[in-house]
């Protein structure tokens, strides 16, 4: 290998120089290369005739290992499988999140079908894997696509055999209605309504007139239907049983009262009924005159403000309810009741209508009045919202449930830093905390500051943090101002994060008003609980663009309020995280 060092060539001192050789120096470099020229010429030509020959060999062994492999495939153990174990695998496959089947070939079960014969012939034969349907109707659609979906809606609930069916029927709420879209919604109703008799839980969001139709195409009994879910598109969405702005009072009335007449119609025909959600607009008062099996309810949601004595009346019928969604009007006029006792129920959800403008002293008497008299033992969740045009809630209002069996609690308000405070002292077992600040809207100060991060985290001097059992903490439109001033800041939410990584917490998700800003060391440490597990996810307010309507297999099933980015190396106010997507993608929620 000496010979061709270039260390040692005669000219060694000029080579890798601008230096121009003499006439007699060309004439020696020519011939001090003949034989390296030669050398090299007989080295080209021994690579190529064995590179001719490591070719040959690996097309061969390509075709011997296309042999080996093609047997092999025989030997798989997933061959082996009976096709019934197969079915219950599948099975196990389907999302629970959300609880319906979704038209989507990269979900369980359309997935299923795309990978082989034989799988796609065990799954189209498996009835449990079409049970559930979540169908979506954008308003602008064809009537030639229309008829496209619903013939695919067909052989899917076909295919669940006798099974007992959960079907989710959503229309748009964006957009403008044509001459298609109320003839869309009746005839995919007409056409689901065949397998009415296999109802088992129904959940339909569709305009009041088309509901109606629904009441019409009713069979004479639903004899297996235990959940029924109505949303009339005329309420609004926000505010829970609201009806729309855009509607004139006699409008109001006349979708009640058709909304009323639809619910005395369905009623009977539905004896098996333990759950019912009603996001419809009816006159409160005339919920107890409804033909419903109240006693035998042990889910209730109902949307309609009502005043707190008819609340109580309500209560007074469903002593078996584990469930209940309730809006309640704030006023002045309550009657003093007796107290309802409810010793199943273990999840609450109770929102604040604003009736009126009230001040601060009335809303607590008459939140403690309200609480007071619900006897609740067993109470695991809660859930309040109030409105920030009633008032801002400064004092824990709910201090006479059984706070210490509390597991989860989502609170949706304006309220302040001393309330947050109370939360933290006074329910020890929280698992789950959900909070949606619209302090903002106030113009008030966040409530949620560094010193409740600092109460949550493990550290040397607080050994024994506020919600040792946390798995998930959810908050919702905190100000990216106020998150990087005094009051709250990142250094403190990545040092909660960081000292909870090796304790039961799970999941993290905060959304901001703007973009959040972190430093590249902070972003560091959330990158690594990231890749260590924990579900972190940093979002901002995202208002969809309406220029095209979105058609997904899950549209309805999910809000589309924020938008995500995923951790990159960027330091500032331009970047938001989501450590749950691959690095550098973009995430609309």
């Amino acid at each position: 290998m000496s010979d061709w060092d270039t260390n040692h060539s005669p000219f060694a001192p000029i080579i890798g120089t601008n230096y121009i050789p003499t006439a007699a120096e060309l004439n020696r470099l020519k011939a001090i290369l003949v034989h390296p020229v030669n050398k090299l010429a007989s080295l080209e030509l021994d690579i190529d005739h064995t590179q001719a020959t490591l070719d040959a060999l690996l097309r061969e062994r390509q075709i011997v290992k296309s042999y080996v492999d093609a047997h092999r495939a025989l030997l798989s153990p997933v061959r082996q499988i009976p096709a019934e174990t197969l079915a219950e695998i599948f099975a196990q496959c389907l999302p629970s999140d959300p609880p319906y089947g979704l038209r989507d070939l990269t979900k369980a079960p359309l997935l299923l079908t795309t990978i082989c014969k034989d799988w796609r012939h065990v799954a189209l034969t498996t009835p449990r894997l079409w049970k559930s349907l979540h169908v979506y109707l954008p308003i602008s659609m064809t009537a030639g696509a229309c008829a496209k979906r619903i013939r695919g809606v067909i052989a899917w609930l076909e295919r669940s055999g006798s099974l007992p069916l959960s079907i989710s029927i959503h229309r748009s709420l964006h957009g403008k209605s044509d001459s298609n879209t109320a003839p869309n919604q009746e005839n995919l109703l007409r056409s689901v309504m065949k397998f009415s008799h296999r109802f088992e839980n129904v959940y339909l969001s569709l305009s009041s007139s088309i509901l109606s139709i629904f009441g019409e195409l009713a069979p004479p009994t639903f004899p297996i239907l235990a959940s029924l879910r109505l949303r009339d598109l005329g309420v609004d969405n926000p505010m829970r049983g609201r009806c729309s702005l855009t509607l004139s009072e006699a409008s109001k009335d006349t979708a009640a009262a058709a909304n009323f007449a639809l619910l005395r119609l369905l009623f009977p025909r539905m004896p098996g009924l333990h759950a019912v959600s009603l996001q419809l607009s009816v006159e409160a008062i005339k919920y107890l005159m409804l033909p419903c099996n109240w006693k035998h309810l042990t889910s209730l949601d109902l949307s309609s403000p009502m005043h707190p004595d008819q609340a109580r009346n309500v209560l007074a019928q469903v002593p078996q309810m584990r469930t209940l969604a309730l809006t309640i009007e704030i006023c002045q006029d309550c009657k003093d009741q007796a107290t309802v006792h409810l010793n199943n129920l273990s999840k609450l959800q109770l929102s604040l209508a604003p009736r009126m403008m009230l001040g601060q002293n009335v809303l607590k008497s008459d939140f403690l009045s309200m609480f007071g008299r619900i006897h609740c033992p067993v109470l695991q969740s809660l859930s309040v919202s109030c409105p920030p045009m009633i008032t801002v809630v400064s004092k824990l209002m709910f201090t006479s449930l059984p706070l210490d069996m509390l597991e989860e609690l989502e609170l949706d308000m304006a309220t302040t830093s001393e309330m947050l405070t109370e939360c933290l002292s006074l329910i020890p077992n929280l698992t789950s905390f959900k909070f949606t600040d619209s302090t903002y809207q106030t113009g008030e100060d966040t409530p949620l500051q560094d010193s409740h991060i600092v109460s949550l985290t493990s550290s040397p001097s607080n050994p024994t943090p506020c919600w040792p059992r946390l798995e998930s903490i959810q908050i919702s439109s905190i100000s990216a101002q106020e998150a990087c001033s005094d009051l709250l800041t990142s250094a403190a939410l990545t040092e909660f994060l960081d000292s909870r990584a090796q304790s039961p917490l799970k999941s993290c998700h905060i959304l901001f008003q703007n973009q959040p800003s972190f430093s590249k060391m902070e972003l560091d440490i959330l990158r690594s609980l990231g890749k260590n597990g924990l579900d972190l996810r940093f979002s901002y307010m995202d208002i969809p663009s309406t220029d095209h309507e979105p058609d997904p297999p899950d549209l309805g099933l999910f809000p589309v309020i924020s938008q995500s980015m995923t951790l990159d190396d960027s330091v500032g106010d331009a970047h938001a995280i989501d450590t749950s997507k691959p690095k550098g993608t973009l995430q609309r929620k």
